[in-house]
């Protein structure tokens, strides 16, 4: 099932990080957030500030990592989909192994490109720029 909680405009980082915090507890309970937008959107920030709740004090952009791993309060799997070609790679970066443990939480950027594969309980998160540099965040919770 499928249902948006939440449509909201953001013009500053500091409503961006009051987003993560009012999202937290849903997010904690979904364990996989799924981040899709334009580059620039704003993927890697929304996971930093969800990630400095719980303890984290840096994160920075899976793009060529292809994943990081942050262990604070919860831990939490960084996973950029971007420069993935093939579902081979998935299981090379050990992302099944990700999806079944059951302390840490999932943010995958650029989701959307392997969504057949996706945990069926999720929550995404789609952010729009807009042509005033404001941000439209749509979240959708999947269960």
């Amino acid at each position: 099932m499928k249902s948006v909680i939440l449509k909201v405009q953001v013009t500053t980082e500091e409503q961006t990080k009051k987003l993560a915090a009012d999202l937290a507890e849903q997010i904690k309970d979904f364990r996989c957030v799924t981040l899709n937008g334009d580059l620039g959107a704003g993927k890697t920030f929304f996971v930093r500030c969800f990630a400095e709740l719980f303890g984290v004090p840096r994160v920075s952009s899976p793009t060529f990592a292809l994943v990081n791993v942050y262990e604070a309060q919860l831990k939490i799997y960084h996973l950029d989909f971007y420069r993935l070609i093939t579902m081979d790679e998935l299981f090379d970066i050990g992302f099944f192994e990700m999806c079944e443990d059951e302390q840490g939480i999932m943010f995958i950027e650029w989701a959307d490109m392997f969504k057949e594969i996706l945990p069926k309980r999720r929550i995404a998160i789609d952010i729009e720029l807009n042509e005033k540099e404001e941000r439209i965040f749509t979240v959708t919770k999947y269960e």
